[in-house]
């Protein structure tokens, strides 16, 4: 899914995103609804993108490609 959005991103394009922080996977929705976690995916691809997360609940995430 991640994937489907960095593809779509040019070299001088920003993706920001809600979320993306610890607090904010583990809000009570988040677990009630089942819903999967952000920060992990976001982890896996630190050393592909430049992704900086702003904020603990709301979080706000930016994601810019490497030069």
């Amino acid at each position: 899914m991640f994937q489907n959005y960095t593809n779509k991103l040019k070299d001088n394009g920003i993706i920001i995103m809600e979320g993306g922080s610890y607090d904010r996977d583990n809000i009570e929705w988040m677990i009630k609804y089942n819903k999967p976690k952000i920060k992990p995916v976001l982890d896996r691809y630190k050393d592909t993108f430049n992704i900086n997360t702003f904020g603990i609940i709301p979080s706000i995430t930016i994601i810019t490609k490497n030069e």
